[in-house]
């Protein structure tokens, strides 16, 4: 069961994407590092590989952060959904409502099955 102190649990997806973006990042500025280097250094092994596997690596790359970041959203989506039907269905153990919620949830219960002539009094404010 969740407590109010804990945060929610984070998609382990969401998790692996952080990491491949960061990769993406690196390759980029070592594109522009090699670009604006220092010309002499062009002769470097680091250098050759950026220049012939550069446009390939960011590619992948590229790929790679939308197949994850894709997955990731419906993952989450996935268990959202399923955590919602099991508030739905009474299982109130899997999710803690903030208080604020609950009476929210009460007042609206409450108008809900007032009666007519008590709905009509407060929607006009007499």
């Amino acid at each position: 069961m969740m407590t109010e102190s804990q945060p929610p649990h984070l998609n382990f997806l969401f998790r692996l994407l952080i990491p491949v973006c960061g990769l993406f990042v690196v390759t980029l500025m070592a594109m522009v590092a090699t670009l604006f280097g220092d010309p002499a250094a062009a002769a470097s092994p680091a250098h050759r590989l950026l220049d012939r596997y550069a446009g390939t690596a960011l590619l992948v790359e590229v790929c790679a952060i939308v197949v994850v970041a894709v997955l990731a959203m419906v993952v989450d989506r996935r268990q959202t959904i399923r955590s919602q039907r099991s508030i739905g269905s009474g299982n109130v153990a899997t999710t803690v409502l903030p208080d604020a919620a609950v009476a929210s949830r009460e007042a609206n219960d409450a108008q809900a099955f007032a009666p007519q002539s008590a709905r009509n009094s407060a929607t006009t404010g007499s």
